[in-house]
């Protein structure tokens, strides 16, 4: 690193390489201390330099090479660096207030306790960055990259993150209410026990990762996402084991093979969502919407599904031995080989069901409405309790066991 520069021999440097329509060349120097702000550095090569403790308030630096430079305790408050590279910088410390950094290149930068409050980051890079004590009070980080990085400490509350890109992030136990993640990609993030109450999650993308982070999932357990829009979200083979899902939208949701053993889904709308080979043992599912759902092999073992409206829903396979089904709407459902061996089927409404070769061995059907229900190849015993008057024995390709 050369001695320190003066402000003079400086902008002399600047006017010479201008002069000869050159990007001024400042790399490797010491420009420490300066008081730069205002000034038209666009296009600069500050690449390795240290300018640490220097003022560029409101400075333009629009598309700059700060690659490794040394901005320790540097302000830049309300200047533009959009489009900089500013990879392997160190700015910690440095007050970036009100900047405009649209596309810049973060990639590896030492962030620590870094201003960032109502900054302009949209599409920056950020990867590998270390943001420690960071403060991105009112920060605009819409399609910004933030793959890989430990954001779990930090109050993103008053951020913008619409697109951002957060594969593999570590948000876990974050708080994040009436929050609107659209579109953002959480591809193996770990929101376990995240506080995510009314969130919009829309077009986001929490499915398993791939490349460099290969086979790890996204991690929900525990988190809280009640109240939350998750209408045509994919979470196929999540785990959102002990999630809090009261009022959620998960209408035309992928939730194949999403384990949801356990969880509390009263009242939730599961309308044409897609639930095959889903895990819904001993789940609460009294008063649910699930019209027209697919519940293709999923498993509702000892599950309590009272009043739930399973309206043409396809339940081919399902296993519901032991769950409870009294009062619930299985109008025009397909329950062909399904399990309900030892269900409570009191008073459900099975008007137009399929149940061909399903189990009802020690079923409760009492009160139940069979009208129209076929039950050809369906297989019953001695102690299953069908609705008053109704005749097993006389209903055609029923098979008494």
């Amino acid at each position: 690193m050369s001695s320190p520069i003066s402000r003079e021999a400086l902008f002399e440097e600047i006017k010479s390489a201008r002069e000869r329509r050159k990007s001024p060349d400042l790399s490797r120097k010491t420009i420490k201390d300066l008081d730069l702000s205002q000034e038209n550095l666009l296009g600069a090569n500050f690449q390795n330099s240290d300018l640490r403790g220097c003022t560029l308030k409101g400075a333009n630096l629009e598309n700059t090479n700060f690659k490794g430079a040394n901005l320790q305790d540097v302000d830049l408050e309300g200047a533009d660096i959009s489009g900089s590279d500013l990879e392997g910088c160190n700015l910690a410390g440095a007050n970036l207030r009100g900047v405009d950094l649209y596309g810049s290149n973060l990639k590896k930068c030492d962030l620590t306790r870094t201003d960032f409050s109502k900054a302009n980051m949209q599409q920056c890079d950020l990867e590998k960055a270390t943001l420690y004590s960071v403060m991105l009070h009112d920060a605009d980080l819409q399609r910004a990259n933030l793959t890989g990085l430990d954001l779990h400490n930090l109050d993103l509350t008053t951020t913008k993150l619409q697109g951002a890109i957060l594969k593999g992030a570590d948000l876990s136990g974050i708080e994040l209410p009436d929050f609107d993640l659209t579109g953002v990609n959480l591809q193996g993030a770990n929101l376990q026990n995240a506080k995510l109450h009314n969130v919009i999650l829309q077009e986001a993308d929490l499915t398993k990762t791939s490349g460099l982070f290969r086979s790890r999932e996204t991690n929900l357990a525990g988190t809280d996402l009640s109240g939350a829009n998750l209408r045509s979200i994919n979470l196929q083979e999540l785990n959102l084991s002990q999630a809090i899902l009261s009022g959620v939208d998960l209408s035309e949701a992928n939730l194949q093979k999403v384990n949801l053993a356990g969880v509390n889904l009263q009242g939730v709308t599961l309308q044409q969502a897609n639930l095959q080979e889903a895990d819904l043992s001993s789940a609460n599912l009294q008063d649910a919407h699930l019209e027209k759902a697919n519940l293709q092999a999923a498993s509702l073992r000892q599950a309590s599904s009272e009043r739930a409206n399973f309206q043409q829903a396809d339940l081919g396979g399902c296993d519901f031995y032991a769950a409870s089904l009294a009062g619930a709407s299985l109008v025009g459902a397909n329950l062909q080989q399904a399990n309900l061996q030892a269900a409570n089927l009191q008073s459900a409404n099975l008007q137009g069901a399929d149940l061909q070769q399903a189990d009802l061995r020690d079923a409760d059907l009492q009160q139940a409405d069979l009208q129209g229900t076929c039950l050809i190849g369906a297989r019953y015993n001695a102690a299953t309790q069908w609705p008053a008057g109704f005749a097993a024995e006389l209903v055609r390709g029923i098979a008494a066991q």
